[in-house]
């Protein structure tokens, strides 16, 4: 989950690393805080699907040559 971890470590730098922990422990734990799904894999609790959903694709990440 490569892309999902270079996001986490840009999110805790912009937000602090005991914040972004925090969210990702509760979603680890059942919580809906934190879901991620990266080339069939995923961890966390994903929340129920409705107008809230933040899909990320090409149009909002870089493309890799």
């Amino acid at each position: 989950m490569t892309e999902i971890a270079a996001f986490v470590a840009d999110v805790k730098s912009a937000f602090g690393e005991h914040d972004v922990d925090e969210t990702v422990r509760r979603g680890r734990a059942g919580e809906p805080t934190f879901f991620a799904c990266e080339n069939g894999r995923s961890v966390g609790t994903a929340s129920s699907v409705g107008k809230d959903a933040w899909r990320v694709d090409g149009a909002v990440r870089p493309t890799l040559l």
